[in-house]
């Protein structure tokens, strides 16, 4: 370890045996690295410059920097006071909003071999039952069963069934993992955290998510551009390639005996060490204990292991991740039933049939104070792709963007304004002092030209009351004429100057920034043309097209790595429940392989809420006024804030009044149809009457008994007016079911 004022610490060999690894001074040692290295490629620069950005997106920085400006050559401050006329922030909170307005849809897909083969197979399933659909109607119509069932699709041609399968088909473990990815959306608040990291983006040239399993739950978290360490030798913008990790943040120390376990008497005592190491900075330290645990820091740095912020006492905690290799072996041999045994063996073991397979992994470990290790070892929940090809590659806990990270270099849109701003703030300060000095105008007055017996406040007095000024040019000294002299003490032609600087400053940060004043709704002039304005939105458009696009596929891996966490955490596959809903019960009593999958999460940004919500409510009253829905059905609709979930209720809805209206229609054709049925059985009783009419007829002509014919005729004529009583009741019937039929429909809840 060198003593000079900057110096470097070496980090621990990573070729070792496992078992050398297995140590806390091997954890400790590698943290230190970390975060020397880090230090020595200007972390405390970037903290503060990433620092200063946020300040002038807040408006609070004080001008200290212009100091010469605001004092007098005698050191009397100007009259004026410094302040900030904020443009950054405007334009940092349009893009913000305009991202706010870019809403997206979650969409999975498995890739690996057997869910490809799944696919397969429920493709071939649905060709067969495409192809046989013709046999099946015809068979049908023949004996009046159906052959196949009315569930789920059958496609009328391949195109179709090559479009459901693109697009429509899923999965059951992907429709499990979206699920669980939308469920992940609200319970963790990823809008939040989306939006978080953008304002990053825009106001610090950066953005970090943090990727953890928190009590058996995916958790994607937002980390503070300035808290972060990483390898800045990286070669593309989301630092793919970093094999180092990690966050210096500072702790009371009542959180920290808390969150570590540790006592505030050890953190007492640490601080005393770190105070008799500062007091010999010549020696470098004063016992190899402290060389050991705070020695990492370099002393040029503005890093300390103890300070006071806030009046309270403060540690510093740095928590480390770095790439790691492990040598695996496994010994291949075949079963009594010749299928292959894969049994796994210690470490170094060799052999026939022994294979060594190595494998990437990210160690870590927490430093506190410089001298106690928390955390350290293998990191947990490492994720992995099931791919034989991908498995030996682990993702690390973090996921970044760095726009244009070329040379080292974080250039954000704030530093890119910060100087305009500055110039702005200059301009706006010296017309105050311009508006200061403005008293109206004034005269010089030769007090030798005083009348006799007046002192100036007399003069002063008639000149404020009568407007004249009096002189004795009798006086000894005086002239023959008037000296008085006019001084002009109005606003100068300056101001104007600085009012056009100021203005040129916002035409320069509106090209730099790329919001301009049509972007922002400003228009110059009511008689500008469209086309001027739609050309000038557009080409502010694409010069913000590239942060949108760019955050657009850092939020993408960021919801993929979110994927391999849930696989890991669908162990617990129980708690899940709430996630799925009773539709999804069933997905839990089967076993499904969801961690035995690999996924691809595709992020969609769909149009801006504003215009996708104006679409839906106008879709919701078209269908109202065809009389595809209800009113009431039409008013629960409107009041749906999720676009996505009232197009599927819309739908819902929708087939909800169709099939209500072909029920409708099936009753009134089998009313009509017992109508019918019931005039032909009348008809057939009045014909049946006459022809015993007729042979009562016959018979009282040929035997004379006509009183037992009229008998006979009565209680046919009393048997046709009960069958028409029935009739009756039959239509009474009808009436009261088809009342209660529309009450139902009427009454069924939206879901």
């Amino acid at each position: 370890m060198e003593t000079s004022n900057s110096f470097s610490i070496s980090f621990p060999s990573l070729f070792v045996p496992d078992a050398d690894k297995q140590t806390e001074l091997y954890h400790k040692q590698f943290v230190q690295a970390i975060t020397n290295r880090s230090i020595l490629s200007g972390y405390t620069d970037r903290y503060a410059l990433m620092n200063e950005c946020v300040n002038f997106y807040l408006g609070l920085q004080s001008g200290d920097e212009y100091q010469f400006l605001q004092t007098a050559e005698d050191g009397e401050v100007l009259p004026a006071k410094w302040a900030d006329y904020n443009k950054i922030a405007v334009k940092v909170d349009l893009l913000i909003g305009e991202l706010i307005q870019r809403n997206y849809k979650i969409d999975v897909k498995a890739y690996n071999k057997e869910a490809q083969s799944r696919k397969m197979d429920k493709r071939n399933e649905l060709l067969i039952n495409m192809r046989f659909q013709p046999i099946a109607d015809i068979l049908e119509q023949m004996h009046g069963l159906p052959l196949q069932s009315d569930e789920g699709f059958t496609p009328s041609s391949e195109n179709e069934l090559d479009v459901y399968m693109n697009k429509t088909y899923k999965d059951r473990a992907e429709i499990v993992m979206r699920a669980m990815l939308k469920w992940l959306r609200k319970y963790d608040n990823w809008d939040y955290e989306r939006m978080s990291c953008f304002r990053d983006l825009l106001i610090m040239g950066a953005a970090f998510m943090r990727h953890e399993v928190i009590d058996g739950v995916p958790k994607m978290t937002r980390v503070d551009p300035r808290a972060m360490i990483f390898d800045s030798h990286c070669i593309d913008d989301f630092l793919s390639d970093s094999t180092i990790w990690g966050e210096i943040v500072y702790m009371p120390l009542k959180d920290v005996t808390k969150r570590y376990n540790i006592t505030e008497e050890e953190l007492k005592s640490a601080y005393n060490a770190y105070q008799a190491f500062l007091t010999n900075q010549q020696s470098f330290a004063t016992t190899s204990v402290d060389a050991n645990d705070f020695g990492f820091i370099d002393r040029s740095s503005r890093l300390r292991i103890f300070k006071q912020e806030a009046g309270e006492l403060r540690v510093l905690v740095v928590k480390g991740f770095w790439q790691d290799f492990k040598t695996l072996s496994h010994k291949y041999s075949e079963d009594k039933y010749n299928g292959i045994h894969v049994k796994k063996m210690s470490n170094g073991a060799n052999g026939d049939n022994v294979k060594q397979n190595l494998i990437q992994i990210w160690r870590t470990g927490t430093l506190i104070g410089g001298k106690f290790m928390r955390d350290w070892g293998e990191m947990d929940n490492q994720g992995r792709d099931i791919d034989p090809n991908m498995m030996a590659k682990s993702d690390p806990p973090y996921t970044a963007c760095i726009p244009n990270f070329m040379n080292g270099a974080i250039i954000s849109k704030v530093q890119r304004l910060r100087p305009m701003q500055n110039l702005k703030n200059i301009a706006m300060y010296q017309l105050q002092v311009m508006m200061a000095r403005a008293k109206g105008k004034g005269f010089v007055y030769d007090v030798s030209q005083l009348p006799k017996g007046w002192d100036v406040h007399t003069a002063m007095k008639y000149l404020s009351i009568a407007g004249i000024a009096f002189i004795n040019s009798a006086v000894e000294g005086a002239g023959q004429y008037n000296q008085f002299k006019e001084i002009d003490m109005t606003l100068s032609g300056a101001v104007e100057q600085y009012i056009n600087i100021s203005m040129l400053m916002d035409r320069e940060m509106d090209a730099i920034s790329g919001v301009n004043e049509a972007r922002q709704g400003l228009i110059q002039s009511s008689s500008q043309a469209v086309g001027v304005t739609n050309s000038a939105l557009l080409q502010s458009s694409l010069s913000t097209a590239m942060y949108y696009d760019i955050f657009s596929k850092f939020f993408t891996r960021s919801i993929n790595r979110q994927a391999k966490l849930g696989k890991i955490a669908w162990a617990g596959k129980e708690r899940f429940a709430p996630i799925l809903g009773d539709a999804g019960i069933d997905f839990l009593k089967e076993d499904i392989e969801l961690d035995l999958n690999d996924y691809n999460v595709f992020i969609e940004e769909v149009p801006p809420v504003i215009a996708d919500q104006q679409l839906f409510y106008q879709m919701v009253m078209t269908a109202l006024q065809q009389n595809s829905i209800s009113f009431p059905s039409a008013l629960k609709l409107l009041m749906e804030k999720d676009v996505d979930e009232g197009m599927q209720d819309l739908e819902l809805e929708f087939n909800r009044e169709k099939a209500q209206a072909q029920e409708q229609q099936q009753n009134q054709m089998d009313q009509q149809s017992q109508l019918m049925q019931q005039a032909q059985s009348k008809q057939e009783l009045d014909r049946q009457a006459l022809q015993v009419d007729a042979q009562l007829k016959q018979m009282k002509e040929h035997s004379g008994l006509e009183k037992v014919l009229m008998q006979g005729k009565l209680d046919l004529k009393q048997s046709l007016i009960g069958f028409k009583e029935q009739l009756a009741l039959k239509r009474i019937e009808l009436e009261i079911a088809k009342q209660k039929n529309k009450e139902k429909f009427e009454k069924r809840p939206l879901k």
